[in-house]
């Protein structure tokens, strides 16, 4: 039986879907870029107050808690989430188009930037800008109280480090936990193979790519 039940490891949905869109772009899948330390940083704050916030009411997003959030986002490169994703359409529907059209047009690269980056600075003025709509997350997880104290933090010499390492810190352990995964994919598959057949499960049987 040839029934690929590990597929499932490979399934990255939410990260992908900015790769499909590149995909689309040029009609070639395109690949996932290094992850950006503003990215990062976002996430790993999120992640962390998201695990401690418990059944804590959240604030109201005031004037005052949005500045503080903002000042926290500036500090830490969030603010300038638009750009890097405008950065990463650029060099991924670059990498698409060499890929599809090797003889193209160069100023077709030159166009490609001057409209992505059109499409981002118009954004920015909008209601529903990218950095507008990441305020009510951080006020989700984080009180005032806990935003000025991460801006102190990160104020500070080790936080400043925190800001420039911790992006390395889990890009290498995303890594190593992939490698540690894929290794143990052959024996999760045959164990729950093995025992899908003692049980009388009857899958599907595919054929081997």
């Amino acid at each position: 039986m040839c029934f690929d039940f590990m597929a499932c490891h490979h399934d990255r949905q939410c990260s992908n879907e900015v790769d499909q869109g590149y995909g689309q772009f040029s009609g070639v899948q395109g690949r996932r870029g290094p992850m950006k330390k503003a990215r990062t940083v976002v996430w790993c704050i999120l992640i962390w107050f998201s695990a401690t916030a418990g059944g804590v009411e959240m604030e109201k997003l005031t004037p005052e808690k949005r500045a503080a959030l903002k000042e926290l986002m500036d500090l830490t490169g969030a603010s300038h989430m638009s750009k890097i994703f405008g950065e990463a359409f650029i060099r991924q529907m670059s990498n698409s188009l060499r890929r599809a059209r090797p003889d193209i047009d160069p100023r077709a690269f030159d166009i490609l930037r001057q409209e992505v980056m059109a499409v981002m600075r118009e954004e920015l003025d909008k209601k529903g800008s990218l950095q507008a709509l990441i305020y009510p997350i951080y006020n989700k997880y984080l009180t005032l109280d806990e935003t000025r104290a991460l801006i102190r933090f990160y104020r500070t010499p080790l936080g400043k480090k925190t800001i420039e390492v911790m992006p390395k810190m889990t890009r290498e352990a995303m890594m190593v936990g992939q490698r540690w995964g894929q290794q143990l994919a052959p024996r999760i598959q045959e164990r729950v193979l093995a025992r899908f057949r003692k049980e009388g499960i009857i899958l599907p049987a595919q054929d081997t790519p």
